[in-house]
């Protein structure tokens, strides 16, 4: 091999890394807080379901004693979405026992949501590059 073709597939080996292997989204992320009748929200989940059509994709996030986090490699294309909620009002904790009927859900001590919170939500919110995406949203 000569010298320069040498030196190029070096070049190429040390600049691969740095370069990435991004899908070029300049994703984002985004954490808040979720209250419903100012309560938070015990467990639940927040998705962020974008209003235009192409690059975004739909993002799920876990809600856990009203807060929730979307890490920058998991999080959204800047731009607007609509955001629907879910809370959780009963879990199942421990497992089944074969030959023994199963443990009884816990319950959480909070009401599901109405559909103007989930399917029907019109909660809008615009994630942007540059700034620090924190939305903390009370449901009434």
């Amino acid at each position: 091999m000569s010298n320069a073709v040498c030196r190029l597939s070096l070049l190429a080996a040390v600049l691969a890394p740095v370069a990435g292997c991004g899908d070029g989204l300049k994703r984002q992320g985004v954490s808040g807080t979720v209250s419903y009748k100012g309560k938070a929200i015990v467990k639940g989940t927040v998705t962020f379901a974008p209003t235009q059509p192409g690059g975004a994709t739909q993002v799920t996030a876990a809600i856990e004693d009203g807060q929730f986090s979307i890490p920058q490699d998991k999080g959204l294309v800047p731009g607007k979405y609509v955001l629907r909620f879910e809370a959780i009002d009963k879990v199942l904790y421990g497992a089944a026992v074969p030959g023994e009927p199963a443990p009884p859900p816990k319950d959480l001590g909070q009401a599901k949501l109405p559909a103007k919170y989930g399917v029907d939500s019109k909660y809008e919110v615009e994630v942007t590059s540059g700034r620090e995406n924190v939305f903390d949203v009370k449901l009434d």
